[in-house]
């Protein structure tokens, strides 16, 4: 099946990957060999859409890919109500703070554990690149 892309879409993808950066839209026209982790993420982003809460690791040696994949996650998430509240480098984290404050208040996280994580990704993992979470949180209407 042969989608037609739209004139503005085709200059945004042009531009952006003539400068070396993610396109910020039309990814989905783009977008090859990444369903299954695209799936995968979509189904956490089900749970937290129904109250629940995800924690994934996105690794991967510099132009891997990861970058492209979460900019299309992101794309995804706010199609579907979700607001993406941050977004930076070290760990995929698709809950929202007061989530995390509850893990932390229950005690399955503690401030040690996110720091131990931070340590390994920026000194154990710099081969994999310094990349990347999102944090969002469902729009309530």
């Amino acid at each position: 099946m042969t989608r037609q892309v739209p004139a503005r879409i085709a200059n945004i993808l042009i531009n952006a990957l003539k400068g070396g950066v993610v396109p910020r839209a039309g990814l989905e026209y783009i977008t090859v060999g990444r369903s299954q982790e695209i799936a995968a993420i979509l189904h956490d982003i089900e749970m937290i859409g129904e109250g629940g809460a995800s924690f994934r690791f996105i690794v991967g040696k510099y132009g891997s890919g990861k970058s492209f994949l979460l900019q299309t996650i992101r794309n995804y998430a706010t199609a579907r109500g979700f607001a993406v509240v941050d977004a930076g480098t070290y760990f995929l984290k698709p809950f929202t703070h007061q989530q995390m404050q509850q893990c932390l208040d229950a005690g399955i996280l503690n401030h040690d554990i996110l720091n131990a994580l931070d340590q390994m990704c920026t000194s154990y993992m710099k081969e994999y690149g310094s990349e990347i979470y999102l944090n969002m949180h469902k729009i309530c209407k």
